[in-house]
């Protein structure tokens, strides 16, 4: 019987700590074991933009083998305005890069793992965004543990 395989979106903190800050943890490592992994073409660009020479950007490159790099389709630009509506009717704010990726996150039912999971906290009740925590990454083995530790499963 085939396993299931479980989704996971790394934020570009995650793949920035993995790249440039010599993540010992190993937790990006440990994400594509255990999940099949997305990120979004801006958190792609975000971390090319933190390269500065063509070694960094070569290394980046490599960086995103075995994780998939999801486009901005026309069909979520509702999702996108909704996601800002609802937060601005809680009387929050929120920058359009941050509501175009949990948008995009909520809508291909991606939870999200962030480093700075406090970036996304405030939003995830009003917004249905779910939130994996570093530690349960770190500290479980199965993916199928994980989600349910973090009660998304």
């Amino acid at each position: 019987m085939l396993k299931r395989r479980f989704e996971l979106f790394l934020d570009t903190d995650v793949l920035r700590h993995n790249l440039f800050l010599n993540d010992k943890s190993g937790i990006v490592n440990k994400c594509k074991e255990m999940f099949e992994c997305f990120t979004s073409v801006i958190n792609a660009a975000e971390l090319l933009e933190d390269c500065n020479t063509k070694t960094e950007i070569e290394m980046a490159k490599k960086s995103f083998s075995d994780i998939n790099i999801l486009g901005i389709p026309f069909r979520y630009s509702l999702g996108i305005s909704e996601t800002v509506k609802k937060i601005k009717a809680n009387k929050l704010r929120i920058n359009f890069r941050d509501a175009v990726v949990m948008s995009l996150c909520i809508q291909a039912r991606l939870p999200v793992l962030a480093l700075n999971e406090k970036k996304y906290l405030k939003y995830s009740d009003i917004v249905g965004l779910q939130l994996i925590n570093k530690k349960l990454i770190l500290h479980n083995s199965s993916s199928e543990e994980i989600l349910r530790k973090a009660k998304i499963l």
